[in-house]
């Protein structure tokens, strides 16, 4: 999918302590919202996943259809003269519950407004935009080293 070469994967501490995720579905989990981060948001393929966990490409399919049930992501398809040419794939907000962390128990960014630190859940609980996502998984982080 890439042409950089894979330095790794970050995978957050709710994602990582969650019981309801096999680390299969963890590390798949922790691609998709990586790769949400793209001005393009994430539109990899079964093989991309598959690749990437060492399985068939059924098998990351299933895995995919898995986290949706789960609510952990929505996708949608891309269709370009009624032909299917690809999906996105766009966490939900669901991620934001795990572990009990929500953005009201991280610090806000002093330089921006509280606003701009809330992720505000739509209808189907997408996400609405991924920079709002990318910041709250900042202020985990932070949290966490905080901590240590």
């Amino acid at each position: 999918m890439t042409t950089n070469k894979r330095k790794g994967i970050w995978i957050s501490i709710e994602i990582l302590e969650n019981n309801e995720l096999d680390n299969t579905n963890k590390i798949l989990l922790s691609e998709i919202i990586s790769l949400d981060t793209l001005s393009k948001g994430c539109f990899a393929s079964n093989e991309h996943f598959a690749n990437l966990l060492g399985v068939t490409k059924s098998s990351a399919s299933k895995r995919i259809t898995s986290l949706t049930k789960l609510e952990y992501i929505t996708t949608k398809n891309v269709y370009a003269n009624k032909v299917c040419t690809g999906r996105i794939i766009t966490p939900t907000t669901k991620l934001l519950s795990l572990g009990g962390s929500s953005p009201e128990n991280h610090p806000s960014d002093k330089k921006g407004s509280s606003s701009d630190n809330r992720v505000v859940p739509q209808g189907n609980g997408v996400v609405p935009q991924r920079t709002q996502l990318i910041h709250l998984l900042v202020q985990i982080l932070v949290q966490i080293l905080i901590q240590l």
